[in-house]
């Protein structure tokens, strides 16, 4: 009976054990999980603002009147030196193109930028300048 007694409490002790140890590393994940997220969502406004200015560098009108780039800045958690970072990424990755009636094709390139891999390669070594979640 003692020996009964003694299995049920070491079955007991294990089993709360592996519960323990589960739920640990559940949370783990799901502070994992939104910590992805964060910086997911943080290069997806960093690539928005690029957009932005690439756009209003298209035309002094755009630049003057358009602010959207502050609409993503206000929802990032990069810091104010990310706005050099944007200029160089932009000359860098921005694609010339050329049109045949020699018209300007601004627009066109920004979007391109926007799609091209380089500049989420380019976006992600940016990541150390997100602010930690709080």
């Amino acid at each position: 009976m003692d020996s009964l007694k003694n299995f049920i409490k070491i079955f007991l002790y294990f089993l709360v054990n592996l519960l323990v140890s589960s739920c640990n590393k559940s949370e783990l994940s799901l502070k994992e999980e939104d910590n992805k997220t964060y910086i997911n969502e943080n290069r997806q406004f960093l690539k928005d603002m690029i957009l932005c200015k690439c756009i209003t560098t298209t035309d002094t009108a755009y630049y003057k009147n358009e602010s959207s780039i502050g609409f993503f800045f206000n929802r990032c958690s990069y810091g104010p030196e990310i706005f050099e970072k944007i200029d160089s990424i932009i000359i860098k990755h921005k694609p010339k193109f050329e049109s045949v009636v020699n018209n300007k094709l601004r627009i066109a390139e920004c979007l391109k930028l926007y799609q091209n891999d380089s500049l989420k390669v380019a976006i992600m070594k940016l990541d150390k300048f997100i602010a930690s979640p709080n």
